[in-house]
């Protein structure tokens, strides 16, 4: 999709990965925290106004077909032996 919400996610995840490959080669307290800045608000986007917009507009074929696909990459996923307090 070629829409501006769209195209902010896919410009935040390359600049995510920007960092991410500046931080591998310097991993200076700046890069971190810039990293760590624009990750939470990007998760944050995509929580708050990306995904709700996307429930709108796909048809819910597409969704369902989306939700197959995420449960099939997590369930191909080495889990760990770490309980995660968190979830529990």
């Amino acid at each position: 999709m070629q829409d501006p919400l769209n195209q902010q996610a896919i410009t935040e995840h390359e600049q995510l990965r920007s960092l991410v490959d500046e931080i591998a080669r310097s991993a200076s307290l700046q890069n971190i925290n810039a990293f760590a800045d624009l990750l939470e608000k990007h998760i944050r986007f995509e929580e708050r106004v990306l995904f709700p917009y996307l429930e709108t507009i796909l048809p819910e074929e597409q969704l369902q077909s989306i939700g197959e696909q995420l449960e099939e990459l997590h369930s191909n996923i080495a889990t760990d032996d770490f309980a995660d307090e968190f979830w529990v």
